[in-house]
């Protein structure tokens, strides 16, 4: 908790110079920043509830990386690999189970390189198209899922109007016969049943993990929320298994027909290169491979067929959270000892102190479903618990843009200082701008009004040289 707000705040603090990207090296420099900052070594033994980070070995490495390294300072500590790190880890296992999902991105990788290294290609295909079409890029890469959506989706909207660019490149005079031929290839490629068919099971699955993916990004995110959400997604592939999604259905209308055609566009029977990607097993290993990378507090470092012991753990944690939620106590007969044992672990675990109070203010919110004041503190400590590293990767972002070319000389502690006031500065309305004229004048300086100062030359309208220009506009 952070002053007076009601809930726990994510935000960004500062940025440390590394002397090395080696374990030590970055734990030595957390602890650093944190105590720099006036967060004490006691203070962080009652208060250092979790450690979030994506999946690198000097991060989350079980014998010597930093996460084991606070473990050995703080031995409660909730270490949690990011979910959404998690998230694109099970997506590329599904990529590694499924190999005929490799001629799918094949696809994507060169049609991208078709539009995105070529101006001439993209003005084309905006012209065989009476809307704007996004250009395609790649998918199931190092970019998030949601990445992947987008592209899948502009392929999905663009279909037509891709294909009307490529045919009329095919045969087109002013090409040389390789440029035709790659043309004439990916148009073939993209009227084959099983490439839409294809097309469709990606799109239907990219919608829900895009979806999941932005929630699990958002500030306000709590492992309890996570949770329910990772089990409510893979309970849904589950059932796509035997369900096909909306898209894969506007597939099997538009290839059931007698026409076999979709958007408009002529299909044709698929050839023996044309590999379909089977339906219920896609599903099926996408919703195991959630279970097994997203169901646990770190992400498994043993064999994929191995029962980790982070397995355990994430559902002992999970199973004394689940207490504190009415929808999961007894309909009927509800004893009223019920879930104190899990508040007690809880406490513990979290650093909660006055565990016995804390467990009377349990049992009165059984009673009133009311949440009481004594309990409060425990309900704040769960939702600490970071489960993602999405903010910080809107830090980097903020710190791409800060450190321009043309400002890249900027010192690190200059550029965490900008940082700050970009993320976590105060609203326009809310700026006091008082004390900084006060010390202004303080030093000396005055307003451009002033006799010591060189007055703003205001520059005549007429001698602007563009004056002309912009009058047409």
């Amino acid at each position: 908790m952070v002053g007076d707000a009601v809930s726990p705040l994510t935000f960004f603090l500062d940025i440390v110079e590394l002397q090395g990207a080696d374990a030590r090296n970055i734990y030595e420099a957390i602890v650093t920043c944190l105590k720099k900052h006036g967060f004490s070594d006691e203070f962080l033994r009652l208060n250092f509830i979790g450690f979030s980070s994506d999946g690198a070995s000097n991060m989350m490495g079980i014998r010597n990386g930093v996460s084991q390294l606070l473990l050995n300072d703080y031995p409660d500590l909730v270490v949690w690999h990011c979910a959404n790190h998690r998230l694109e880890l099970a997506v590329a296992d599904v990529v590694k189970d499924i190999s005929s999902l490799n001629h799918v991105r094949i696809f994507f990788e060169k049609l991208r390189a078709v539009y995105h290294s070529s101006p001439k290609n993209r003005r084309q295909l905006e012209a065989c198209s009476e809307t704007r079409v996004l250009v395609v890029g790649k998918i199931l890469d190092v970019r998030w899922v949601a990445s992947s959506e987008r592209s899948v989706k502009a392929l999905w909207d663009g279909f037509s109007s891709i294909h009307s660019h490529l045919r009329q490149a095919s045969v087109d005079p002013a090409r040389d016969a390789r440029e035709k031929a790659t043309f004439s290839g990916l148009c073939q490629r993209m009227t084959a049943v099983s490439f839409v068919q294809n097309l469709g099971l990606l799109y239907d699955a990219l919608t829900e993990l895009s979806y999941l993916s932005l929630e699990l990004q958002r500030r306000d995110m709590t492992l309890p929320m996570a949770h329910r959400l990772i089990c409510r997604q893979i309970r849904v592939f589950e059932s796509m298994a035997n369900n096909p999604g909306p898209h894969v259905q506007e597939v099997i209308n538009a290839t059931e027909s007698n026409c076999m055609q979709f958007q408009n566009v002529e299909l044709h029977a698929s050839g023996k290169s044309d590999v379909a990607v089977h339906y219920g097993q896609f599903f099926v290993s996408l919703a195991n491979n959630m279970k097994r990378r997203l169901m646990s507090t770190r992400s498994s470092a043993e064999p994929r067929n191995a029962t980790s012991s982070h397995q355990e753990d994430y559902q002992d944690l999970i199973r004394n959270i689940d207490v504190l939620d009415p929808a999961t106590w007894p309909q009927e007969d509800l004893d009223i000892q019920h879930g104190d044992q899990e508040v007690r672990r809880l406490c513990r675990r979290l650093k909660v102190p006055e565990e016995g109070k804390t467990v009377q203010a349990f049992r009165e919110f059984k009673d009133t479903k009311v949440t009481p004041p004594g309990l409060k503190p425990l309900m704040t400590a769960v939702t600490t618990i970071a489960i993602s590293t999405a903010e910080c990767e809107r830090c980097f972002s903020v710190m791409n843009d800060i450190l321009s070319p043309i400002r890249s000389s900027l010192s690190v502690k200059r550029a965490s200082s900008l940082m700050f006031i970009k993320l976590v500065g105060p609203p326009l309305q809310e700026f006091q701008p008082g004390p900084y004229v006060t010390s202004w004048l303080s030093k000396g300086r005055r307003s451009a009004q002033s006799v010591q100062c060189m007055s703003r030359q205001k520059k005549d309208e007429a001698s602007n040289d563009y004056i002309s220009i912009w009058k047409l506009f």
